[in-house]
């Protein structure tokens, strides 16, 4: 994993830094991993004005912060203290964290989960203690593993788009077309994602229907 977002410009590199000290102030983690589009070097930040309506959209760090044991995510995912610290300026960039366990981290490299070998290959290691190593994942999975995975898949993502369209045909006997349209859209994003996930076990971070 990488250690330093150099093509990031200086401002966010300095917010990343402070982010850390933040962090560290409150909690003792064992890592903070950058991951997600600034990781990638495709984050946005756009400003547009549309029908005299000004609309912006700024992409959140994300950031995966690992922690030894429960207790410790227990405490940091409840620690209201953090989130506010962590709270951006008027001009800065707000931060999404998510939490987990080395344990779980590992358990998760360890089925080649997509999410979490994203992060092992696209993330920036903040800080480490050193005290862990994140798993190396394998080169296959057993056919056990991977049909545990497509059924999981399966019941996850089937459901949610199922519920989209129920959604949707009660929005269409109300007469709110435009809104069933959209929960449409979210349903079929959703059984493609599902048809994806169950027979390659990776979804690609895309919205953009004509590209799934």
């Amino acid at each position: 994993m990488k250690t330093r977002p150099k093509h990031l410009p200086p401002r966010k590199q300095y917010e990343l830094k402070k982010i850390v000290e933040a962090v560290r102030a409150r909690h003792d983690v064992e890592m903070i991993i950058l991951f997600g589009s600034h990781a990638r070097g495709d984050w946005v930040e756009d400003k547009y004005e549309e029908d005299h309506i000004t609309y912006e959209y700024r992409s959140d760090f994300d950031i995966l912060i690992v922690t030894a044991d429960k207790g410790d995510e227990r405490d940091i995912a409840y620690d209201n203290d953090l989130k506010a610290a962590l709270q951006p300026g008027r001009h800065g960039t707000r931060v999404n964290y998510i939490v987990h366990t080395i344990q779980h981290v590992n358990q998760m490299l360890a089925e080649r989960r997509f999410f979490f070998m994203d992060i092992l290959k696209e993330g920036y290691m903040l800080h480490n203690t050193k005290r862990y190593k994140p798993a190396r994942p394998p080169k296959e999975l057993p056919p056990e593993v991977m049909l545990r995975h497509a059924q999981e898949y399966f019941q996850e993502w089937m459901e949610s788009a199922d519920q989209f369209v129920r959604a949707a045909e009660f929005l269409i006997a109300d007469g709110a077309f435009k809104i069933a349209a959209f929960q449409i859209h979210q349903a079929a994003e959703r059984y493609i994602t599902c048809l994806l996930l169950v027979h390659t076990g990776y979804r690609p971070k895309e919205h953009d229907m004509e590209k799934l």
